[in-house]
């Protein structure tokens, strides 16, 4: 996605497994277009049978492709690859290039080994790394990767220098996911309300990983709002 801005612009990123359980599967990729979220991320899964499935709200799945085709001119997908084994993310990205949408995913990883497995294949296609520990992420960047992933619970100063990897224009983005920290379950994956996302926002983030992409796209509204200037005040 190299004509997308992920260094400059705070992306809002909608859960699709968070989604409302009333609608059907790909009604939850409508409700997230609908909140005007920047990227839809969902998780794959490999079934027994070897099919590529989705995983949207309340453990309801989705084919792959019929995700993809859906996503052309919409709204792009951040598609986690759940399986570890050797070929896996490779398998993803095979599938996006069936759709000709390569270029308009992200597809997340787990390891530096698949992050990898995909530029092998493909250099040019976006990655995003939802390592467990930050300090993996250069390593993660050397073997192509481009975005990184932290816990709310894990923005510090510290992991969020060793995350972003550079200064200035050089460093890289980072992405946020709501509602978790390590070592105290305080929300669900993804919750976050208003304070939360202007705590995350103004630590430097380039995109939230949250449920209500509606209320992030308000809390982004209000955060670049013009203030009032010093002394302007309605005159009777």
């Amino acid at each position: 996605m190299q004509h997308y801005d992920f260094k400059n612009k705070i992306s809002i990123i909608s859960r699709a497994n968070a989604g409302d359980v009333s609608v059907d599967s790909l009604g939850v990729f409508e409700q997230a277009a609908a909140a005007k979220a920047d990227f839809i991320e969902t998780p794959v899964r490999e079934t027994r049978s070897g099919g590529l499935m989705c995983s949207v709200a309340s453990g309801r799945d989705v084919a792959l492709d019929e995700a993809l085709d859906w996503s052309k001119d919409r709204v792009p997908l951040v598609l986690e690859v759940v399986n570890g084994r050797p070929g896996a993310a490779n398998r993803v990205l095979n599938a996006a290039r069936r759709h000709n949408v390569q270029d308009h995913v992200v597809l997340a990883v787990h390891s530096v080994r698949q992050a990898r497995e995909i530029t092998h294949n493909d250099e040019n296609v976006t990655i995003l790394g939802m390592l467990a520990q930050p300090q993996d992420y250069p390593a993660f960047y050397k073997a192509g990767g481009h975005i990184a992933r932290l816990w709310e619970g894990d923005l510090t100063p510290g992991n969020l220098r060793v995350a972003e990897n550079g200064v200035g224009s050089q460093r890289r983005p980072v992405w946020a996911m709501a509602g978790f920290y390590p070592n105290d379950r305080i929300r669900k994956y993804g919750e976050a309300d208003l304070r939360d996302l202007f705590s995350m926002m103004s630590k430097g983030v380039r995109g939230v990983i949250v449920n209500d992409a509606g209320l992030a796209r308000e809390a982004l509204r209000q955060r670049q709002a013009p203030q009032p200037a010093c002394g302007s005040f309605a005159v009777d």
